[in-house]
């Protein structure tokens, strides 16, 4: 998991130099089809290939506060399940990475990270998902996790 150069430089301005960080109302988990790079807006899905497809509200309707379990050991994960319509398009759609967004559409990624087999281990194996037309795709609470940046 890392931070997007967007994330860095607020966080490094705000800490450092005293300048105001603005703190996102919503969150919104975007899935990629490729690394999102530091830039995290690389790759994301595309309604093309994907129809139904949109970021999923991390919030689940409810307080930014809720959105993520309390930090430990610099570590977090989400609270809520997180789960896409079914995948609609006619060819398949592989899911090798996320980012976490501050808007619905375009905005800016915050962090981003591979999809991997155990999310407490940043050292785990990738764990990509093969979407065919009517799987759906769904991230347990839990499951996403983000570690010290």
């Amino acid at each position: 998991m890392s931070a997007t150069t967007y994330f860095a430089n607020m966080t490094l301005n705000a800490a450092l130099r005293g300048q105001a960080f603005t703190v996102p109302t919503q969150l919104w988990l975007a899935l990629h089809t490729a690394d999102p790079t530091e830039d995290g807006d690389v790759a994301e899905v595309d309604t093309a290939d994907w129809p139904a497809y949109a970021r999923a509200d991390l919030l689940a309707g409810g307080a930014i506060a809720d959105a993520f379990t309390t930090s430990v050991a610099a570590a977090t994960s989400n609270a809520h399940q997180m789960l896409w319509p079914a995948m609609d398009g006619v060819s398949n759609v592989e899911i090798t990475h996320w980012s976490i967004c501050d808007a619905p559409t375009g905005g800016n990624a915050l962090v981003y990270g591979e999809m991997v087999q155990d999310p407490n281990d940043p050292e785990s194996a990738a764990d990509h998902k093969i979407l065919s037309t009517n799987d759906e795709f769904v991230i347990p609470a839990g499951r996403l996790a983000v570690f010290q940046l």
